[in-house]
């Protein structure tokens, strides 16, 4: 095969490959959220590139086409090589003994990580989600292979010049939807702000070491005047400068730590090579620079150290939070390597153990350790360590690092060279404190990294070294490197594997759960079709286990926890409960899960399983305040009253009182143990008035009580104490998130204290007379103060959901649409919305009123039309809400909502 031809073909599928894994997307795409509705557009133009960048591929994710661009990228090159590399006569074992430094290392070091994986996998009985892991493994190193193996050394250049293209094509991108949305954080073409920042990192740190590379090189060569500056070596290194200067401008605005420090090891890096090789062997500037580069080092280690530290002390919960949640992942992960530190827990199982571990901790602590499920550690050196065991966790990072010094040892000093180990070793610090490589796109960019430094580590060939075997037999060109037949054999089966995996993935991406019936000794599963990421996989296996259960309990009118047992579904019942049995033995802590296999065994008629399951959930603390699990016990039969209060008050920790849980509620109030302990819990949270700051007793839902007692004097009639009450456990809720307490309650409680206390104060300005000799302002009085608690809620709603925050914040204008701006919009809270919206009419305060219009409104309906209605009759409430009110005594704005309240032009 032409090298020419060799090198065009490969460079074009690695810029492809890494292309699509960074700005591909399927499914619906990016348009989500408001965009989808019809609220809030693109720009035209970004928006006819994003639908040019999205697959017409109906998959369950935004962005699930990247997660195979790997297998097709190496299916590809592997294809390629396979048809069209020339024959060689040596075999495999031979042409590993003739091969070059780095891709001994490569190889050595990839087969050894596989078979540790693939006993770790087997010991622990996890092949069935640790497989993806391993292919993903075994797809990068041997997409690093081929190009190290293959790629001609005169293709790096190219290769490395459309790098930095894509990179500033995509940072370029990023800046202009940022300031077209008016946010401050960037969320497209490349994803979250966590991926977007890591190869903004890498890109930065390719530019820099490229230009130091440069500058070194330029200052060691003797100017010649008779001889005149290259001008298309000016506008390469003005390429690089300008690509380097957006992605580091990127970098800066994300504000991600981890991502500046690696970008910064990565550059620190070239500048002390350079040092250290400089000068003369034996001269006495060079022990100089090689001590200061020591001394260098230590001290940005130490300043490292010092920074996390003050990081983690710091007051302030948007710097403090993450830090302390690395290191309670750490903390965890060396108590996983302490109990299985050969073989580790499996390939890929962090999702199930870490998920496990941290269910108590994110009862207790919801605002520190936020969301669901745990598939990283925040640390890919130590998530090795804790999965693969410690042996092999050793190995997995020594494998970039001993690319990178056989590189420097090895290949030609040139900027090209000098700008893929800065951008590797910008991953490999990045990676200590971040979750990128645990994605779909920062592998490619790592593993076609680590190939392109072997490719150009690898010896040329010379002429006289014909039998050397690295060379074909026949040839066009005696730089082409050859393929033996077995080889040819192996790489056909390679592309047709990797077509395998991809078709694969396709049907679990694009299905809401494939289910495979199987029979293992003697006893039934279900399983989905296995996803390339182990968090997928289970997640399907959820859905799955939704929909049977939904099917079982359709027909059933009736609540699964009054144990009057109708008739079911018995196929959908039998296959919900193997679903979520599974489910609860490998991973009891992911929220969810044991409410659901409860509830699927008061279904089947098994009360004593179901109580077993539940008080499991309590006592271990893996879903103890979840508010289905505690509605379900509470309605076990023989569950005493006492215990049915401690239902409702765990329930309230994390949750709003609902009507299933004031049910409860209002059937035992009145019996003498539960007012003896709602007297007592009531006595100690006014103690905790006296405690400056909170203590450790927060960990207990005593404070609930204050939300239990306001409600129960609100349903007596008792409406001014009821607000005082829910006063009281509104200010406690807050002085939890003024103090920075780790006890803090989940955003769905505090929403619950203001929204109720919003909701009170303006029953009980409906419910007093207006004094005849009251002035204006005296009989709207409540109404500020229930401003203000809806506002309060409205801002705890949205720190709980996925949010922008402007990039222009006003905070005179409220928390919400003033700094930041909600992107999801859950049905559960488009009654806050509506009460809101209502709330600033009756107070004629009617800026940003069309967002929360829209936002109580289903999506489907976000249109002028549907807004305008919605408006109208919201103005008729407040118009409602006001007459009451003598006619001299009515707001000024009273005309003005008349008007609208009668109004049928779209505003």
């Amino acid at each position: 095969m032409n090298d020419r031809r060799l090198s065009i073909g490969l460079t074009g599928i690695v810029l492809a490959m890494l292309s699509g894994a960074t700005l591909l997307y399927s499914g619906v795409g990016p348009f989500g959220g408001a965009a989808a509705g019809g609220l809030g557009g693109w720009h035209p133009l970004l928006a006819a590139i994003a639908r040019a960048l999205t697959l017409p591929i109906a998959t369950s994710g935004i962005s699930d086409v990247r997660d195979v661009m790997p297998f097709v990228g190496l299916g590809c090159a592997a294809l390629v090589v396979a048809l069209a590399a020339p024959r060689m006569d040596r075999s495999l074992w031979d042409s590993y003994g003739a091969a070059s430094p780095g891709l001994r290392w490569l190889i050595t070091t990839s087969v050894l990580i596989l078979v540790a994986g693939m006993a770790s996998a087997w010991a622990n009985d996890s092949m069935y989600l640790s497989r993806g892991w391993l292919l993903r493994f075994a797809a990068g190193a041997g997409w690093a292979w081929l190009l190290g193996r293959y790629l001609p050394g005169r293709a790096l250049r190219s290769a490395v010049g459309g790098m930095l293209a894509l990179g500033a094509v995509a940072c370029g991108l990023a800046l202009a939807h940022r300031a077209d949305l008016g946010v401050r954080y960037f969320s497209w073409p490349i994803g979250t702000l966590t991926i977007t920042a890591g190869l903004a990192a890498v890109w930065s740190a390719m530019a820099g070491g490229w230009l130091l590379a440069r500058r070194q090189t330029a200052s060691d060569v003797k100017p010649n005047k008779a001889e005149q500056p290259d001008p298309a070596r000016r506008l390469i290194g003005l390429c690089v400068l300008v690509a380097g200067g957006i992605a580091a401008y990127v970098l800066q605005q994300s504000g991600r730590r981890a991502a500046m420090l690696g970008c910064l090891a990565g550059v620190a890096l070239i500048v002390a090579f350079r040092l250290w090789i400089g000068g003369a062997v034996a001269s006495r500037g060079r022990l100089l620079r090689r001590g200061l580069v020591m001394v260098a080092g230590a001290a940005l280690l130490g300043s490292a150290a010092w920074y996390v530290q003050r990081e983690r002390a710091s007051g302030q919960r948007e710097r403090a939070i993450p830090v302390a949640l690395r290191f309670g992942y750490l903390r965890l992960s060396g108590e996983l390597i302490r109990a299985q530190p050969l073989l580790g827990v499996g390939p890929d199982m962090t999702v199930v153990n870490m998920t496990n571990a941290v269910a108590p901790l994110r009862a207790d602590m919801p605002q520190v350790y936020h969301g669901t499920i745990d598939a990283a550690v925040h640390n890919e050196w130590v998530q090795a360590a804790v999965e693969l065991g410690v042996p092999a966790g050793v190995l997995y990072l020594a494998l970039p690092i001993g690319s990178i010094l056989i590189a420097l040892r090895r290949a030609a000093i040139t900027p090209d060279v000098l700008a893929l180990i800065a951008g590797l070793a910008a991953i490999v610090v990045t990676e200590a404190g971040s979750i990128t490589l645990r994605g779909p796109m920062m592998p490619p960019w790592y593993w076609t990294m680590l190939g392109l430094l072997i490719a150009v580590s690898r010896p040329r060939p010379t002429s006289d070294s014909g039998s050397a075997g690295d060379q074909p037999a026949r040839s066009s060109s005696t730089h082409s490197p050859g393929m033996s037949a077995t080889g040819k054999a192996i790489g056909l089966a390679i592309a047709l594997g990797c077509a395998i995996v991809v078709h694969r993935e396709y049907l679990g991406a694009t299905a809401d759960s494939v289910l495979r019936h199987t029979r293992e000794a003697d006893a039934e599963k279900f399983e989905v079709v296995g996803r390339l990421f182990s968090e997928k996989t289970i997640l399907a296996r959820f859905r799955a286990a939704e929909q049977a259960l939904a099917s079982a309990q359709a027909s059933s009118p009736r609540r699964t926890g009054d144990l009057a047992y109708p008739e079911i579904n018995a196929e959908a019942l039998r296959r919900a409960a193997l679903l979520w049995g599974e489910l609860y033995e490998e991973i009891p802590g992911l929220a969810g899960v044991i409410e659901n296999y409860a509830r699927t065994l008061l279904l089947a008629r098994k009360p004593t399983e179901a109580r077993f399951v539940l008080r499991r959930a309590i006592e271990e603390k893996l879903d103890p305040y979840s508010a289905g699990v505690n509605v379900l016990y509470a309605r076990l039969p023989e569950t005493p009253p006492e215990e049915k209060y401690r239902c409702v008050q765990r329930a309230l920790r994390a949750s709003a009182l609902d009507d299933e849980l004031a049910g409860i509620l209002g059937a035992i109030a009145n019996l003498p143990e539960v007012v003896q302990s709602l007297a007592c819990d009531l006595t100690d949270s006014g103690k905790m008035v006296l405690t400056a700051p909170f203590d450790e007793s927060l960990d207990r839902p005593t404070m609930e009580a204050v939300r239990i007692k306001a409600y129960l004097l609100h349903e007596a009639g008792f409406i001014r104490d009821a607000i005082g009450m829910q006063r009281y456990a509104a200010s406690l809720y807050r002085r939890l998130e003024t103090e920075n307490s780790p006890f803090r309650r989940a955003h769905a409680a505090e929403v619950d204290a203001f929204e109720r206390l919003a909701r009170w104060l303006l029953e009980s300005w409906r419910s007093n007379e207006i004094p005849g000799d009251a002035t204006a302002d005296q009989a709207m009085a409540p109404i500020p103060g229930a401003l203000e608690a809806i506002r309060a809620a409205e801002r705890y709603a949205v720190l709980g959901l996925p949010h922008d925050r402007l990039a222009h914040p006003q905070p005179e204008l409220g928390f919400v649409f003033g700094e930041v701006m909600p992107t999801a919009f859950p049905e559960r809270l488009r009654p806050l919305w509506r009460f809101s919206a209502l709330m600033h009419l009756l107070a004629g305060k009617d800026q940003f009123i069309d967002y929360r219009v829209y936002f109580s409104l289903p999506p489907e309906q976000w249109t002028p039309q549907a807004m305008q209605r919605e408006m109208a009759a919201l103005a008729r409430e407040a118009v409602a809400e006001l007459t009451r009110l003598p006619v001299d005594r009515r707001p000024r704005y009273f005309a003005g909502l008349q008007a609208l309240a009668n109004s049928t032009t779209p505003r």
